[in-house]
């Protein structure tokens, strides 16, 4: 009963004059927000391996330009120990004054953990496979899938992708592009460098919202005018589970599978899960996520 009561004053609007939960203090506040940078950094240092580079993606979408309302509470008996509402501004986390406080959505967190990381800063930095980032989780836990466990070895990436990578140049025309795809009946291409690295995607989508749309010439607009840049890759000994939490957190339709070497061998898109995935459970939740509008439920 406790927990429901604080979940609605937590969402809750603050009223002028008033608080609606108890304040953390400031040594509570300052050692809260140790802990949010601690984390911050470990996953920009290490955001060009995965799966840091997801996990880094995940945090700054659930994270940046967000209130977060945090609260503390015991390990053992689970009182919490008040709440503050935080915001990532220009890569450093700051209080927000709770005149102005409107948090978008809460995390409690148990306080000897965050004590430990803090006390232990130097440890987690050297090893970030140490944290644990379950309290960044909407609706599953983000696993490592460098690791065996059991349970999870029934399908992979590779047992759901499309083992092959259509590829363009950046300098390629729109019209090119759009030709590809209607001959071989694809809605995504990857767009790859001279040396032969992914640097962005160009689906369909792109190509109506960003050329079509506002009327650009398709014949002469080159393909990184409209790509989107970037790329969200997993293994290809990923677990499915863990793909499709990617996919789900981010709200994206397609991965790409790379190699040990990060090549890339395949796309993993939703219509990929949903027809061949072996847990109807996790194409459930998938297809409601990426379906839902931006500002879903995180």
């Amino acid at each position: 009963m406790m927990k429901r009561k604080l979940r609605r004053r937590v969402n809750r609007k603050p009223r002028t004059g008033g608080s609606v939960a108890e304040i953390l203090t400031k040594e509570a506040v300052e050692l809260l927000t140790a802990f949010l940078d601690i984390n911050y950094r470990v996953l920009a240092a290490e955001r060009d391996m995965f799966p840091y580079r997801q996990i880094f993606l995940i945090f700054e979408r659930l994270i940046g330009n967000r209130q977060v309302s945090f609260s503390l509470y015991d390990g053992e008996s689970g009182r919490s120990g008040g709440e503050a509402v935080m915001r990532l501004s220009a890569g450093e986390f700051e209080r927000v004054p709770e005149t102005l406080a409107d948090p978008q959505w809460h995390v409690r967190l148990n306080r000897s953990y965050i004590e430990k990381v803090v006390a232990d800063s130097g440890e987690y930095a050297a090893h970030p496979e140490l944290l644990d980032w379950e309290w960044m989780k909407s609706r599953a836990a983000f696993r490592d899938v460098r690791l065996p466990r059991p349970g999870h070895g029934c399908l992979r990436v590779r047992d759901l992708m499309t083992p092959v990578v259509v590829t363009v140049c950046p300098g390629d025309t729109v019209q090119n592009a759009s030709a590809l795809m209607r001959t071989l009946d694809i809605g995504a291409l990857a767009v790859v460098n001279g040396g032969g690295t992914v640097v962005g995607m160009l689906t369909d989508r792109d190509i109506v919202l960003r050329a079509c749309a506002d009327g650009l010439d398709c014949g002469c607009t080159r393909v990184s005018e409209v790509m989107t840049a970037g790329v969200v890759s997993c293994p290809e000994d990923a677990a499915e589970a863990d793909a499709a939490w990617i996919m789900e957190n981010l709200k994206i339709r397609r991965l790409i599978a790379v190699n040990r070497v990060e090549q890339p061998v395949g796309i993993l898109s939703l219509g990929d899960v949903a027809v061949r995935s072996g847990d109807a459970s996790i194409t459930a939740r998938l297809l409601a996520a990426v379906s839902s509008p931006e500002e879903a439920e995180f």
